[in-house]
Parts: C-alpha cells; sequence; structure tokens
C-alpha cells in the first residue's frame, strides 16, 4: 500500500466518521415519536385503565418549607379514585429539590381523573395563596417501560 493509498482510506475513515453520525441523528428524527417528547415511566406508575393515563410536571415556590414537606410528603393522601385513596408516592415520578428557597418541581402520572383532581386542589391553593407564591403545571406524554418494547 502506498503513501496516497494510506491517506484516501484516512480520509474515507474521517469522512464516515463524521457523517454516519449525522444521518443516524436524522434519521432517528423521522420516527413516529421522538423518544425526546416522551416520558418513560415504570409501568406501575402508568395507568391503564379506561380513563386513561396522564402526566403532569409541577413546579412551586412554597409559602414556607413546612408547606412544602407537608405538600410532598409521600404518605399524602392525594385523593380517592376508584374506592382506592391514592397517596403521593403512587403518582410520583421525579422530584427535584435543587434549586434555592423552598421551590420544587415533580412529575406524577396516573389516573387522568385523579390528578385533575389533585392539580385543581393545587391551583385552588395557589390562587387563594395559602400554599404557593408562584405555580406552574405542564401536560406531558407519559409512556410505560413497555412502549419501548414494542418499538423493536
Amino acid at each position: 500500500m502506498n503513501k496516497k493509498q494510506v491517506i484516501n482510506g484516512c480520509a474515507v475513515m474521517l469522512m464516515l466518521t463524521i457523517v454516519y453520525p449525522v444521518f443516524a441523528d436524522s434519521t432517528r428524527e423521522l420516527s413516529k415519536h421522538k423518544k425526546e417528547d416522551l416520558l418513560i415511566v415504570a409501568d406501575q406508575k402508568y395507568y391503564w385503565g379506561p380513563e386513561a393515563n396522564a402526566g403532569v410536571s409541577i413546579f412551586g415556590k412554597f409559602n414556607s418549607s413546612k408547606l412544602m414537606n407537608e405538600t410532598l410528603n409521600l404518605s399524602k393522601e392525594i385523593g380517592l379514585f376508584k374506592s382506592k385513596k391514592w397517596t403521593l408516592s403512587d403518582i410520583l415520578v421525579s422530584m427535584d429539590l435543587n434549586a434555592n428557597g423552598d421551590v420544587a418541581s415533580w412529575i406524577v402520572s396516573g389516573p387522568k381523573p385523579l390528578l385533575l383532581s389533585y392539580l385543581k386542589e393545587l391551583k385552588n391553593r395557589y390562587q387563594d395563596k395559602t400554599l404557593f407564591y408562584d405555580f406552574s403545571y405542564t401536560f406531558i406524554e407519559c409512556k410505560p417501560t413497555a412502549y419501548l418494547e414494542q418499538e423493536e
């Protein structure tokens, strides 16, 4: 093999290492669902019933650390659905307390009617300023881990 062939071979390899990842990303973009747009949750955090599952990302700035601790207590009852008392631990997917002051963001997933009721209570407590001085939420699309198994 001469010097020119080695240089050409290196050039081809360099192009493949640069171009192939770009091409792979663009084909992923064309998939039916972008995985970045979905939150994959444990199957037990996904409600399989006919009422449908809901996912909500919640952000709150609490009036006190005591109120934050009470609200985010894992054993706190958040509602009754189909004769079952649901607690925060039944629906909590993740929680982030890494902010200044009494601030938290958390994600919940569960039966849509239950989560809408939970959200209504939080919104009411923000509107009357008894719990939060700032509050927001966003609905997110959750899929169970079984969803990933279907794609292959």
